[in-house]
């Protein structure tokens, strides 16, 4: 399989994820409650991608890109302070 076959691959299960979680609940909680079962192919597809194809692919996959917007979200509220990351005990 080629890396952009890989790609898109990674890019439509992750898309498909988001998509079965937002037929029965659309809210952010929910997708981050079940992120556990694509987070896997979602660092995947980072570690395969540029930055330019990962926005190729948000554009074409709209799940994609709402998974990849929630991460940042998050990432950007941990950095600000906005966010506490939980600690292991």
């Amino acid at each position: 399989m080629s890396r952009i076959d890989e790609q898109e691959q990674l890019a439509r299960e992750i898309d498909a994820h988001v998509r079965r979680v937002e037929a029965s609940d659309r809210s952010d909680e929910a997708l981050l409650a079940s992120a556990y079962e694509v987070l896997g192919s979602f660092k995947q597809l980072v570690d395969l991608s540029s930055a330019e194809e990962l926005n190729k692919l948000s554009d074409k996959f709209l799940g994609l890109h709402r998974f990849a917007s929630l991460l940042e979200r998050i990432a950007m509220g941990i950095r600000s302070g906005a966010i506490e990351p939980p600690t292991s005990h």
